[in-house]
């Protein structure tokens, strides 16, 4: 059996953050119900309501299900995302660890596993991360609700290989 992990958090996307994604859709559908002619028959309403209230509760579904994971143990970090947007990261590969405030729309374009100017950003809430520069000097930040311990953890656990 492993040891469990140094440290350990699961964050949700910000119920906020979903209603903003939701309302673009629910605000496109009502302008479409709106714009349609007095005597639009039910069937085509219908379908207006299909196009927009199907997409809607699939994305509401979908973000939030999703949770970012971040762990710290056994020689590596693992964060991300389910469904292969996740990644591990051996200790003995991170030169620098640094707790970070960033802006997550402005300096990486919202939440989510995302590209930015700065480096890669794995986030799932809020404006804080612990940026991790790796051997080469690829950056990536690790959002998180408690960056001080993240870092704290990082820099206490064994730099090896991993355990056996």
């Amino acid at each position: 059996m492993s040891e469990p992990p140094v440290f350990l958090e699961r964050q949700r996307f910000s119920p906020r953050l979903l209603a903003v994604i939701l309302a673009v859709p629910l605000a496109m559908g009502a302008a479409i119900l709106f714009s349609l002619p007095a005597d639009a028959t039910a069937p085509a309403r219908g379908a207006v309501l299909m196009s927009v209230g199907l997409p809607a509760g699939l994305i509401l579904v979908i973000f939030a299900s999703l949770r970012m994971t971040t762990r710290v143990g056994g020689g590596e970090i693992m964060f991300g995302f389910p469904l292969g947007m996740s990644r591990r990261v051996p200790l003995s590969d991170i030169e620098a660890v640094e707790v970070v405030r960033y802006r997550p729309l402005r300096d990486f374009g919202g939440w989510g596993l995302r590209i930015g100017r700065m480096g890669v950003m794995y986030n799932a809430r809020g404006d804080q991360a612990v940026r991790l520069t790796l051997r080469g000097g690829r950056v990536v930040f690790v959002g998180s609700q408690r960056p001080g311990e993240l870092a704290a953890a990082l820099r206490r656990e064994p730099r090896g290989g991993g355990r056996p």
